[in-house]
């Protein structure tokens, strides 16, 4: 099953079955109601929240060094982390915060006994959670208050359900809150914060996760425009700071709106311009539309686009080349018939000037009087609509001697 595993995924940017579900399991948050959303994140929580915080690192920070040899090795890492500190706890299960501390806080408490500053970890500004994960022999992390906040979750999840904490929100910072308290996890301590941003449920984690500064000390590479367009619509639905996620789903619109553009995927590109609410960007969108359905020869469907535009001249080059493009196929017809729709007088009597000299040239003496009559009204049609009146008093004088 592993051969066949690693063959299918050798070409792929996952590394197998696990992390494809867990990836699809991921993207999948910003595309349900918010309430839905929360429910599927804690369940993702639940399951294995460190391996969520490095795809979610994977698929929206662009890292150059989350190979997959690499988020294997990390994903591995976090079966060691669990053992260590389950360890811990069977050797410290009795410590108490104090003697009225339900169960929960009292685990939360040996957490943080666990995590001691510069014992168990060492603090590092805007810290990766793969640089978390990447320790020796000696488990001894590298974080940030997030990554920190990270490790407390997951944790907890290893014996209780962690839909039941809550994270606070500060500026430029965050902790973890459950009870009434704060657990502050950069110095382990256990206090209650007074000014504050928003006490969160747990699953926005996740969004802070996506919005936090990126690590200096890695490479990055472009994220995805769709990946990058999921994460924006994950943090929306979970971030409760809706100014930042505004912004970023506007940038995402515009992203998306490009990408299905440069892949002519124009059907796509609209929806995401329209998304953007900005009359502006949507009739230069239909602009550059309509002439590429133009440059395809799709004309009316080209005509269709290019109205919405209110672009005069735009529609005005496009029925001539249309127009243009019929009379070269001998569809004079058909020319005149959409110069008509086009209420350019010019381009009218130009295809009207086309049509009158291919019946001209079909009139045949050896015919009967039947079959010419019927060419000259036509052509009297057309004399009208070329407003000659020579052409017309002759054409007239004409039928009537046929008579």
């Amino acid at each position: 099953m592993k051969t066949l595993e690693f063959i299918l995924f050798l070409f792929s940017r996952y590394i197998g079955f696990e992390e494809k579900k867990l990836a699809k399991n991921i993207l999948k948050i910003g595309f349900k109601s918010k309430k839905n959303s929360i429910s599927h994140s804690h369940f993702l929580i639940q399951k294995n929240h460190l391996a969520l915080c490095l795809e979610v690192e994977f698929l929206f920070k662009g890292y150059s060094i989350l190979n997959k040899n690499n988020r294997k090795l990390a994903f591995s890492n976090v079966e060691k982390i669990n053992k260590d500190f389950l360890n811990f706890y069977d050797r410290n299960k009795t410590l108490k915060f104090n003697e009225h501390s339900s169960e929960e806080f009292n685990f939360l408490y040996i957490i943080s006994k666990y995590l001691v500053p510069n014992q168990k970890f060492e603090y590092k500004e805007g810290a990766s959670i793969y640089k978390t994960l990447m320790f020796s022999n000696q488990i001894k992390y590298q974080a940030d208050c997030n990554q920190l906040v990270n490790l407390y979750i997951h944790l907890f999840s290893l014996k209780f359900d962690p839909s039941k904490l809550k994270i606070k929100l500060l500026k430029d910072h965050v902790c973890l809150h459950f009870e009434g308290y704060d657990f502050e996890t950069t110095n382990a301590e256990i206090i209650k914060y007074e000014d504050y941003i928003n006490i969160s449920d747990v699953s926005e984690i996740i969004s802070v996760n996506i919005l936090d500064i990126s690590d200096n000390d890695l490479k990055t590479s472009n994220v995805h425009v769709k990946d990058f367009y999921a994460g924006c619509l994950i943090a929306k639905n979970l971030s409760s700071n809706q100014k930042i996620t505004a912004h970023n789903i506007k940038v995402a619109y515009q992203k998306m709106a490009k990408h299905y553009e440069e892949v002519k995927d124009y059907k796509k590109s609209e929806y995401f311009v329209k998304q953007l609410k900005d009359k502006s960007q949507l009739l230069n969108f239909y602009k550059r539309y309509s002439q590429y359905l133009l440059s395809k020869n799709l004309y009316k469907k080209s005509i269709k686009i290019a109205k919405r535009t209110k672009d005069k001249q735009l529609l005005k080059y496009i029925y001539s080349t249309y127009v243009q493009f019929l009379i070269d196929k001998n569809k004079l017809e058909r020319a005149l018939k959409f110069a008509k729709k086009s209420k350019q007088e010019d381009l009218i009597q130009f295809a009207a000037s086309k049509l009158y000299n291919f019946y001209y040239k079909k009139i045949d003496r050896n015919k009967t009087n039947s079959y010419n009559k019927s060419l000259y009204k036509k052509m009297l049609k057309l004399a009208f609509i070329l407003k000659d009146q020579k052409l017309i008093d002759g054409l007239k004088k004409t039928i009537k001697s046929l008579n």
